[in-house]
This record gives structure tokens, sequence and C-alpha cells, in this order.
């Protein structure tokens, strides 16, 4: 029991800091997070499978339908609770957690599996992206598989280790990644083939029928969308031509060359910094970045008691080098747009492991100073433990669940005394207010057993939600509801929420009521 000490305190670290942020709503449920569930809903009340996920930033690409089946376990279980679809990333990390402890004591490095469970849970990025439901915060864990992966096969190439699993497990966590952020999906694969593609040229005992395993792995996660392609006259094919023809103006916000050599330090930089050691200031998080990279490089190609390279230490600090320096001239150089910072969270897994190891190796010869180390970065990024401390909140923002679901009740309270038929309108600034339909029919049939006789963003629009008629409501008419309750959001660009509130200009305001997180309700008739 005494060796699962560390993993259990870093598996409670983790969930004190984010079960009373999800149980109590307290977490941002936004656009995305609003679509998905709609899309899930979709699928398991029609009983209508999906071949494919979330579009991407690419017009006519889709992402893989991983992402909404992981979601459908939740929202069965839970029956369609909001909350339930962040326990999918936290999930994710909790196992990242246990997969990396394991991976490091079955390598002879108990010490690094601690610390590396230790730090995990209280990572300022780990921390966020289990607090919330996105696709892009399942990457840490399949990027840690992807390393792990790499790690097997290149000693069963170069140690006599006899494994058939590693260029498999690599092939297929890349696959993966195209479900949950298709950029990270490309770099992965694109990486795989450069970093280990000359050790496939070599002629080795079950080598061909290791890359033959690879490669059906690696398609088999494409199976629904060629499926879709073949349905749909290939369309996302036909879609990717045309980006790279410049007939398709998507990923907005191309940089020119010069601006992305700096842009991708600096990114780069905020991940390194955001998931080890919560810190603001620029300049603090490039000198922590760059006291990572020197530790990185120094174990892996420059320290004076060299181990041998089979030692998960040494390959895993080149490992990380080569990884970084791969991404940064890949996205510098073959991704003209900007680079969106959830491109690279996965990243943070390999980060720690990587400071994991850093830190064991002072632990060998400097307990006095490697215990301080970590107990600092915990207290760092906990602010003294005070987070893991229940404490009053302030008034939620409008953007997180809570205070959208105080608004949906009040209103319901309100119009249920009466019984007469109303309807609902949201604005909200990204104009598609998928949060508030899926909210409105959620506690409408789950707990006030009544929908209104319409709910959008505009009165007759429904042709951003796919399959609305099957979740209307069976009492009333869209014309029946002559109450109207405007939903409005904050927004600091004025003149178009006063063009919204235009398509109400013949309505009378009956009372307007603002809720301390900001939002507003307009009663009308």
């Amino acid at each position: 029991m005494r060796r699962y000490i560390f993993l259990l305190i870093a598996i409670a670290l983790l969930l004190a800091q984010t079960l009373p942020t999800i149980t109590g709503g307290r977490f941002t449920f936004a656009f995305d997070m609003g679509r998905d569930l709609l899309w899930v809903r979709n699928m398991v009340e029609l009983k209508k499978p999906t071949l494919i996920g979330p579009w991407g930033s690419i017009a006519g690409v889709y992402f893989g339908p991983l992402w909404y089946y992981l979601l459908a376990i939740p929202y069965i279980v839970f029956n369609g609770d909001a909350r339930a679809a962040v326990a999918v990333p936290l999930a994710a990390n909790l196992l990242t957690i246990f997969i990396g402890w394991i991976f490091l004591r079955r390598h002879k490095h108990p010490v690094a599996a601690d610390i590396f469970a230790l730090l995990y849970s209280v990572s300022p990025m780990i921390v966020s992206l289990s607090s919330f439901a996105f696709h892009a915060n399942l990457l840490p864990l399949v990027t840690l598989l992807f390393f792990i992966g790499i790690y097997v096969f290149h000693k069963s190439l170069f140690i006599n280790h006899k494994s058939l699993i590693g260029l498999p497990l690599s092939a297929l966590s890349a696959s993966l990644a195209y479900h949950l952020e298709p950029a990270a999906g490309v770099m992965l694969t694109i990486f795989l083939i450069v970093y280990k593609g000359p050790a496939l040229l070599k002629t080795r005992p079950g080598l061909i029928r290791t890359i033959a395993i690879s490669a059906i792995l690696f398609l088999i996660p494409f199976i629904p969308q060629i499926v879709f392609e073949l349905r749909h006259d290939f369309v996302e094919t036909r879609s990717l031509i045309s980006y790279f023809r410049g007939e398709n103006p998507s990923l907005g916000g191309v940089l020119p060359l010069s601006q992305r050599l700096t842009e991708r330090i600096f990114k780069i930089s905020d991940t390194v910094s955001y998931t080890l050691l919560s810190n603001e200031v620029n300049l603090a998080k490039l000198i922590f970045t760059a006291i990572f990279l020197t530790a990185c490089l120094m174990m892996g190609f420059f320290g004076r008691q060299r181990r041998p390279q089979n030692d998960v230490s040494v390959h895993y600090s080149r490992f990380t080098i080569y990884f970084l320096l791969f991404h940064y001239l890949a996205y510098a150089f073959l991704f003209p747009a900007e680079l969106k910072s959830w491109y690279l969270s996965g990243f943070s897994s390999l980060f720690i492991l990587s400071i994991s190891l850093i830190i064991e190796k002072v632990f060998t010869f400097r307990k006095l100073i490697a215990i301080p180390i970590v107990a600092a970065f915990m207290i760092w990024n906990t602010d003294g433990f005070t987070k893991l401390i229940p404490k009053n909140l302030s008034s939620a923002a409008p953007e997180t669940l809570t205070a959208q679901l105080e608004v949906v009740d009040w209103i319901y309270q309100d119009a249920l005394k009466t019984l007469e038929p109303f309807s609902i309108y949201t604005y909200t600034p990204p104009i598609y207010d998928y949060t508030y339909q899926y909210l409105i029919w959620w506690r409408g049939t789950r707990l006030y057993r009544k929908l209104p006789a319409e709910f959008s963003y505009l009165p007759e629009e429904t042709s951003y939600l796919p399959e609305k008629e099957k979740f209307v409501s069976s009492d009333w008419k869209p014309q029946d509801g002559k109450t109207v309750y405007l939903i409005i959001e904050p927004d600091n660009i004025q003149f178009r929420q006063q063009g919204w509130l235009g398509h109400f200009a013949s309505t009378t305001i009956i009372n307007q009521t603002e809720f301390p997180s900001g939002l507003i309700v307009e009663k009308r008739y």
C-alpha cells in the first residue's frame, strides 16, 4: 500500500481542485460544449449514430466522432446533466496520472513516478483542462501514449526488447488525435514518420508485421469518416483540396513568416509555463522555458555521468528536445495561420514527465534540494493549498453553467405560474445560442415537464439546429407564445445587440431583471 501513497494523494489533489467546480456548475459552458451536447442528444434520443464529429476550422472538414461517443456515456448515465460531460476530460487526466506513474515505475524510476503524479495533479493547465468539456482536453493522454509507444518501439529495435506494441501504440495514438484536434494529429503523424522512419528501413525480424499492424491500427479510427466520404461525394477531401489551392478561405489570421517565428516561441513558452508553473509575466515564462530546455539538453546530451541510451530519462530528454524543435519548425514553416493554444495542450503530459525525470536526477544526489523543488511547485500552483479550502465564491460569470441555469430556471418558474404559452429568445455574441438551446430543452424535459412554444435566437429560426422539430413543445405552436422572454448576454459591441432587439420592437417590456452574473432577462408581451 505504501508504494501507492503518492499516487492516491495526487488523485485526491486533482479531484479536490476540480470536483467542486464541476458539481457546482462554475465552469465555462460555451458555444462548443452546447453544440456538442446537442449533437450527442440527437444521437442518443433519436438513436442515430454519427460518422463525424465537430466541424473543423477548415470549412467542410470534420473531426472524427470519438469525442461524441465518449460524451454519450455520461449523457446516458446522468440523464443528460450538462455537468456530467466534464467527467470525460477529468477521467482522461486521472488515467494519464495512473499510466504515467505505472510507466515510470516499470522502467525503474519510482521517484520520478511519484513526482510525476504529484506535479500532474497540481499543474494549472491540467486542472483547467479537467474542469470543462472540450475535445482537445484529452490530448495529454493521447500524447503520453504516443511517447510510450515510441519508447517501447525504440527498445524493441535497439535493446533486443521483443515487443510488437510500441509502433502500433504510437500509430493508434496519432490517429486518435485526429478525433480530438486534427492539427495535433497531423503533427504527431509527421513526427512519427520523421523520427522513426529511418529505423523502419532496417531489416529486422518481425518488423514488417509490426509496420502492417501499425498501419491497420492507424486506419481503423478513420473508418467512420471514410464511410462518410463515400456517402457524401468526398466532401471533406474536396474541401481540403480547395483549401490547399487557396480556394477555401478557412483558418483565418494568417501570419507572415517573420511573425510566426516569434509567435510560435511565445506560444510554446506559454504552454511550458502554464503546464509547470502558474505565472503571468512573459519574461518569467521565457526564462523558465529556457531553464527547462537547458535541463533537458543536459540530461539528454551533456550529462557528466551519462546513462545508457536505453535509460528512459536519457531517451525522454532527447525526445522532448526533438519533439519541441520539430513542432516549432513545422508550425512556423508549414502552418501559416495563427497558432491556437489548444493545439499544444497535449504537450503538458510530456513536459511534466520531463521535469519529473530531471528532479529525480537531482534527488539521487541532493535530496535536500529535490524535495523542496517539488514542494515549491505544489505550493505555488495551489496558492499554498488555499485552492483546496472551500470559500465563499463571488457571482458566477455569464458564460458559466450556473449563471445560465439561474436564468433558465427563473424563466421557467415565472412562466409556469400562469401556464400560458411563452417563448424564449437569446442574444449571445456567438449568435447561435447552442448553450441555451440545450439547457432550455434539458431543464424543460427533465425538471419542469414543459417546453416553451418556441426557443431560438430569433423567431422562426431553426436552420442552425439539425432535427430541431423532434425537440419542440407538443402542446404549443410557435405562434402561441405571446409572452416573450429575452435572454441578453453582455456584449461590448452595442450595435449588434440593438440590431437584435429590433426584431422585438413590436413587443412591450413588462419588466427587466438583471442577475448577479450580468445576464439580463426582459419579459415582454
